[in-house]
């Protein structure tokens, strides 16, 4: 009780960014649960996992990995290969690489994610379409846009499914799709799938971040097609 205590509030300080709060509580329920459960116990696991996540808000992603890595493992071992606890890991450090520009690492974690999703999730689950928009991403930041596009339009087709053709995943979905043809220099498509966005998110309460990054970029588009009222309005939109 006392270490589950000790997890809880370390999310809570989670939640209010106090990143280095929430590290000393987990690693406490670290300590009380290794000690009563081993290490090869979920709650373990668990404690672990968090540390990661935190140590990843703060920039340090040498241990955020190390404690990634190390709750993947034991979740390997207690839970199986493909459970769901297991596809999270993946998906974490699959991230966590890829932020740090290791493209070819952070695939390998991935592709174990989208096997374990693929065969135990229903067909155009929403993880789904999370990972395969992690995938094309990945893909699109090593310059193989060849690769990248069949999934980021993957993505966007499984959340246009799930939930809309105006809710915010689908607006995240046009909006990456719209970085990829601007990294391609292809900038009259990147306007369009920019413009897709906007609408989406100029009609959606909380998302003045992503309508603000979306009106950037189109300002970008715009000021390299040398269309510079059409930047500068979109400047002003922003």
């Amino acid at each position: 009780a006392i270490a589950q205590s000790y997890n809880g509030l370390g999310m809570s300080y989670d939640g209010l960014e106090k990143y280095a709060m929430a590290i000393g509580l987990y690693e406490k329920a670290r300590d009380i649960w290794e000690k009563a459960y081993g290490r090869f116990d979920v709650r373990t696991a668990n404690a672990y996992n968090n540390l990661g996540k935190s140590y990843a808000m703060i920039g340090e992603d040498e241990k955020s990995i190390s404690n990634k890595k190390i709750a993947l493992e034991i979740r390997r071992k207690v839970l199986g290969p493909m459970h769901a606890d297991v596809a999270a890991s993946c998906m974490n450090l699959g991230y966590s690489y890829a932020t740090m520009g290791q493209y070819d690492v952070a695939e390998e974690y991935y592709a174990e994610t989208r096997k374990i999703w693929s065969e135990t999730l229903p067909p155009n689950h929403p993880n789904l379409a999370m990972v395969a928009d992690n995938t094309g991403i990945n893909y699109m930041y090593q310059g193989d846009y060849f690769r990248a596009l069949p999934w980021l339009q993957e993505a966007l087709r499984i959340r246009r499914l799930n939930t809309g053709d105006n809710s915010f995943e689908t607006g995240k979905s046009w909006l990456n799709l719209g970085f990829y043809y601007t990294r391609k220099g292809q900038y009259d498509k990147g306007i369009q799938y920019f413009k897709e966005a906007a609408n989406i998110f100029e009609q959606l309460p909380g998302a003045d971040y992503a309508r603000f990054l979306t009106y950037s970029n189109l300002g970008v588009c715009y000021s390299d097609l040398e269309q510079y009222e059409a930047g500068l309005a979109t400047a002003e939109d922003a």
